[in-house]
């Protein structure tokens, strides 16, 4: 079974096992604000998709364990996003005179 999951910015990530309304959940996150977002999707799909990869099917997997996925994700996102406070290198550009 495919995992759905949804993520809503400072107000977490809910997900649910596709065929099966009993198995869901919702992970809280760790806000930061005044950051440049870019690569936050990419970084949580991909990490989420590797540690899937390694721990199991959502179908095999606990509540708790999605859950505990989720958050590793999540803190990979909150890594990046760290990493950038006080600016991006892809907000920032050199500008140079010719003369």
């Amino acid at each position: 079974d495919a995992l759905i999951v949804e993520t809503q910015g400072a107000d977490g990530v809910s997900w649910h096992v596709a065929g099966d309304p009993s198995r869901s959940g919702s992970v809280a996150v760790d806000p930061i604000r005044d950051v440049d977002t870019t690569g936050a999707g990419d970084t949580f799909v991909g990490t989420l998709i590797g540690l899937l990869a390694r721990e199991g099917l959502p179908s095999d997997l606990a509540g708790p364990e999605i859950d505990r996925i989720i958050a590793q994700a999540t803190q990979a996102v909150g890594a990046l996003l760290r990493s950038r406070i006080g600016g991006s290198a892809t907000t920032h550009h050199t500008h140079k005179e010719i003369h």
